[in-house]
């Protein structure tokens, strides 16, 4: 155990000691995982667990301190050379672990020149010198920080390069030559920073390169310089925390710089239960761009971390500062993207403004049709580092970038209208894609922003015939995903918008669809309230002959909030609805044949929840809900459809044909997103298993279905489902006492008959087991749990 002035450091492992030794010799983690044999991951967490016991940040603190502590040696460095510029303190430095290797590999495999490209406010500079730091062991001839930011032509880039290296120009020869030959046999690393308006004079580079074969250049600029000879390293904000409940906000090191930028002016500033998710807020908004964190801290002494995270949400204007020694394009936010936006070109600049639009990025189509983006000028705005291209091969851009791009937008009216209409048409066609499934899985959850903004743009501009066009299926987008408040939150906002409007059609259908949704996350007194508006709105149309079209779908809604209430009053409204849509003739319209698919699907639907079954009858409309969903290739529906006849062979006590469609349903909702019926059909696999024997199936798929549900308090009726298997499977493990709590906790919140009946069953089999006492107490106490810890609970059963 080491000592110092602030008291014990706790004892470093055997291996951490072995990578703090290695760390303070400036080795990188990829060489360190490479001497160690372990992998670069171990190094990483090493390496954390280090800065965590030393109380640091970063590398460079680290093996200050642990020198300081006698930990390790120190090392026997090499003299630095007298003949270099680096700044002699610069400011501190966290993170960026994983950049400083990858620049250190690109040198190790011979790579002689490496251009680290972001947009401003990234820390490339400070990366860069933090590396030249690091590195200057190996360059006998020293590093060397070339600043551009006031050069201005080529000229003055060879000026600026020999005055930096102390080179003294003379004679006849040409500035460039004299430099050349002077670099010819020197083995140094230039650090060339701010490169960016100078892109098309910077050839001078490879000149050296060519004339001097152990130099080494790392530049430093908003666009690749586009020269034969560059590596692009693309710098993105720092590591930022998965979410918001931050388990792990040590090892983010966006968190960290922010509590070193807050700790200069709030001393004793640190995360807390309080600002946890304002904390969590900053980074995502900031996307760990350092820059804009310490503009936002900045803020701790007049304003607390939720005022600033809204304050930058409603302008970018917010974030700048009154430090006098920082540089004029770096004291605020809009100032280092109007540099940016200077110089860009102006098509480039009109498909920026365009791309703000967009929520959460957008695909190559989206990107192309909403704002006129060619291959050429993609390739510029990536280049430039102004968009980035993922994995997926969606576009995305900074959320500060598109904060700034869209005041832009604002400025011109006609334009920003033109592409906000456009963006919602076409949001409205990707609702019904969904809807139909040809859009599925992740692909969809990466859309849900931009479906929200095309539907906020639709109610605000009152568009009237567009709203009628993704009424339907922007309910049937919150069924199919399972964002049913998040969706049902976008039709309050239009009833309250539209009610004033001359169309009861539209709001009493927008009506039907919310008292669905409100009835799906059990908020069943709001939704009597929508169905009774619905009915109000509706009902002289609903007498009329031929109903329009899109109120029948509307009625689909309606049947499936009432269901609670009544299933044979349900189940009329259903088969009238199959009637109209095969009268109809919708076989050419995959919008029809998805609505006849749902409307078949609800019948055996209500039969699992009655009492008496008609099995036949259930499963022959499962079956032709089933047909359809695999002409027209709808993944969920082929999933939904073979779980209903697996609940009604359960129903029916058909245990092993019920495993096999079950077991057939979830293979089928495979790379599809987890909705509220994977999730019901999860329980029911359970309870398979466990009376098939399975015991370990049992928790397998219990423990999944219960993750899920804890993040979605609405699926409450999956989870009573769930906890009745439960309960007996507690009984038959002679577990009494939680069988009885959890039969007090189903007992208060049953709402089906159905429910209701197992509940007595259950209850009267405990009462006869347990003393009364002994029963009442338990029962009591069970009517008293939460719906959090009854999960709780059960997760860490399942979990032994």
């Amino acid at each position: 155990m080491s000592v110092d002035a602030n008291g014990l450091v706790e004892d470093l492992t055997k291996r951490e000691r072995e990578v703090l030794e290695l760390m303070v010799q400036t080795h990188s983690n990829r060489e360190i995982s490479n001497l160690l044999n372990v992998s670069i991951e171990t190094v990483r967490t090493h390496t954390k667990r280090i800065y965590a016991k030393l109380n640091v940040s970063g590398r460079q603190e680290a093996s200050f301190r642990a020198i300081q502590l006698g930990l390790v040696d120190d090392p026997i460095t090499p003299d630095i050379p007298s003949q270099t510029n680096l700044y002699a303190t610069y400011d501190f430095f966290v993170g960026r672990e994983d950049e400083l290797s990858a620049l250190a590999d690109l040198f190790a495999r011979g790579e002689q020149f490496v251009s680290v490209v972001g947009v401003g406010g990234m820390g490339k500079t400070r990366l860069a010198i933090e590396f030249a730091q690091h590195q200057q062991k190996y360059y006998p001839n020293g590093v060397y920080l070339i600043e551009l930011e006031s050069v201005q032509d080529r000229d003055g880039i060879i000026l600026q390069i020999a005055e930096s290296l102390f080179i003294n120009l003379t004679g006849s020869k040409s500035p460039a030559d004299q430099v050349c030959e002077y670099l010819a046999n020197k083995h140094l690393l230039l650090i060339v920073d701010n490169c960016e308006h100078l892109v098309d004079e910077l050839d001078f580079l490879v000149d050296i390169l060519n004339c001097a074969m152990d130099i080494r250049i790392i530049t430093t600029s908003r666009v690749r310089l586009n020269l034969s000879r560059e590596v692009v390293y693309n710098l993105r904000g720092l590591s930022i925390p998965d979410d918001d409940s931050m388990k792990a906000s040590g090892a983010s090191d966006a968190i960290q710089l922010m509590l070193r930028f807050a700790q200069r002016t709030q001393l004793n500033w640190t995360v807390t239960d309080l600002n946890r998710h304002a904390v969590y807020e900053l980074c995502r908004v900031t996307r760990g761009m350092p820059l804009a964190i310490m503009l936002a801290v900045g803020w701790l002494d007049t304003y607390p971390l939720e005022r600033i995270v809204v304050e930058i949400q409603r302008n970018i204007d917010f974030l700048e500062t009154d430090l006098r020694d920082m540089p004029d394009r770096h004291r605020s936010m809009r100032a280092v993207f109007d540099w940016t936006w200077k110089l860009l070109a102006d098509i480039d600049r009109d498909v920026l403004m365009k791309f703000s639009v967009f929520s959460n990025g957008a695909t190559l189509d989206a990107t192309e049709k909403i704002t006129g983006a060619t291959p050429t000028i993609l390739k510029s705005l990536i280049s430039k580092a102004l968009l980035q291209r993922d994995a997926t091969g969606r576009y995305s851009i900074h959320p500060l970038l598109r904060q700034y791009s869209g005041d832009q937008l604002k400025t011109s009216s006609n334009i920003s209208q033109e592409i906000y209409n456009a963006h919602a048409d076409y949001y409205i066609a990707t609702s019904e894609d969904i809807m139909t499934n040809k859009l599925y899985g992740e692909q969809v959850k990466a859309e849900l922003d931009n479906l929200y903004t095309a539907w906020h743009w639709l109610v605000i501009t009152k568009k009237i015939d567009s709203l009628w066009q993704c009424v339907n299926t922007y309910g049937f987008v919150a069924y199919q995903v399972g964002n049913l408040r998040e969706i049902q939150k976008l039709y309050d906002h239009a009833i309250e918008e539209l009610e004033l409007i001359d169309n009861p059609q539209l709001l009493g259908t927008l009506c039907y669809v919310n008292a669905s949704l409100l009835s799906y996350i059990s908020m069943n007194d709001a939704s009597d309230i929508m169905l009774k508006r619905g009915h109000d709105y509706l009902h002289q149309t609903l007498t009329q002959d031929h109903i329009p079209l899109e109120i029948v779908y509307g009625l689909y809604h309606m049947a499936l909030a009432i269901r609670r209430i009544d299933f044979m009053e349900t189940l009329r409204h259903i088969y009238n609805i199959i009637d109209r849509l095969e009268t109809d003739n919708l076989a050419d319209n995959v919008v029809g044949q998805t609505m006849l698919a749902y409307a078949y699907s609800q019948i055996p639907t209500i039969y699992n929840r009655m009492e008496n079954i008609d099995k036949a009858e259930g499963e022959k409309r499962a079956n032709q809900a089933l047909v359809i969903a695999r002409r027209i290739n709808h993944r969920f529906l082929i999933a939904f459809s073979t779980q209903l006849l697996g609940q009604l062979a359960y129903y029916a006590g058909e245990i092993e044909i019920a495993m096999n469609h079950f077991r057939s349903s979830y293979e089928a909702y495979e790379g599809l997103l987890k909705n509220y019926d994977y999730i019901l059909m999860l329980t029911y696999l359970g309870d398979c298993a466990r009376q098939l024997g399975y015991d370990d199936d049992i928790r397998q798929f219990w423990y999944e279905a219960l993750l899920l549900c804890r993040d979605h308090y609405h699926y409450f009726y999956a989870v009573r489902t769930l906890i009745l298997s439960l309960i007996q499977y507690k009984i038959e493990l002679g577990d009494l006492i939680d069988a009885t709590q959890l039969i007090g906790f189903c007992a208060k919140h049953a709402t089906i008959a159905k429910d209701r009946n197992i509940i007595k069953e259950h209850q009267h089999y405990l009462q006869n087991k347990l003393d009364d006492e002994q029963f009442q107490s338990v029962f009591l106490s069970g009517q008293a749990l939460s719906y959090e810890i009854v999960i709780r609970d059960i997760l860490i059963f399942l979990e032994d």
